[in-house]
């Protein structure tokens, strides 16, 4: 079966774009729309950026908070391995001390 490629028209920074991808309309605006207040953060705090400049440092923040996020995601997986190791082991001397 083919996958449906939706055609979304969205604005960033000023400009008229369409995006065309299988994701769903409102998510692909609600990603330009992130990107657009991104870059319009950036703006009110620079002075005179150029919309490529200003693209591309959005564009590294955006891969320092995946970055970060993915960072959080494999702590947290290796305490819930511990936590899940530490319990096993609690359960198997509950067990030898009931024998």
């Amino acid at each position: 079966m083919k996958t449906v490629k939706n055609e979304v028209e969205v604005e960033v920074f000023g400009q008229k774009h369409t995006i065309i991808g299988d994701g769903e309309p409102s998510y692909i605006k609600e990603l330009a729309q992130y990107v657009d207040q991104a870059m319009v953060r950036l703006a009110d705090n620079m002075r005179t950026e150029t919309a490529a400049r200003l693209a591309i440092l959005v564009a590294i923040n955006c891969a320092d908070e995946l970055f970060r996020l993915r960072k959080e995601r494999d702590d947290l997986r290796a305490v819930s391995v511990w936590a899940t190791r530490t319990i096993e082991l609690i359960d198997q001397e509950m067990e030898v001390a009931s024998r």
